[in-house]
């Protein structure tokens, strides 16, 4: 199992299928992107992180920066990015070896919403040139 970090975004009116770019510090193997149902979702890869916290203090700014520039490619609104899940292995060295995961995750409640939305889906080409952000 991979160390991970998850953000969301709302955002409206376009989803495109997943995609990866570079991580952009060491300790980020990788970056996905993916938009659907009103949301985008950003998980970062990550290694030789120890904490939850570590990890949201090394990808906040990460996260928003990826956004603000996803925002200006699609010409879209989008809105700031907000911790959901993430999951770290925590080996210690000791009198015996131990690991324990460290995971957590916010629980959001669904809302109903009273709105039609035109949805734009990217095709492959479009998801593509995103990959340059």
């Amino acid at each position: 199992m991979q160390d991970y970090i998850d953000y969301t975004a709302d955002i409206n009116g376009v989803i495109f299928d997943p995609f990866e770019i570079d991580g952009r510090h060491p300790s980020v193997e990788k970056i996905r992107i993916e938009a659907t149902d009103e949301k985008v979702k950003i998980r970062f890869f990550i290694k030789d992180i120890t904490s939850l916290e570590e990890a949201h203090k090394l990808t906040q700014n990460m996260a928003e920066e990826i956004l603000d520039r996803l925002a200006f490619k699609l010409n879209v609104p989008i809105g700031s990015a907000q911790y959901s899940s993430g999951s770290i292995i925590e080996m210690k060295k000791g009198e015996t070896d131990s690991i324990r995961l460290l995971s957590g995750q916010i629980s959001r409640v669904l809302e109903l919403k009273g709105k039609l939305s035109k949805i734009h889906k990217l095709g492959p080409k479009s998801t593509e040139n995103l990959k340059k952000i």
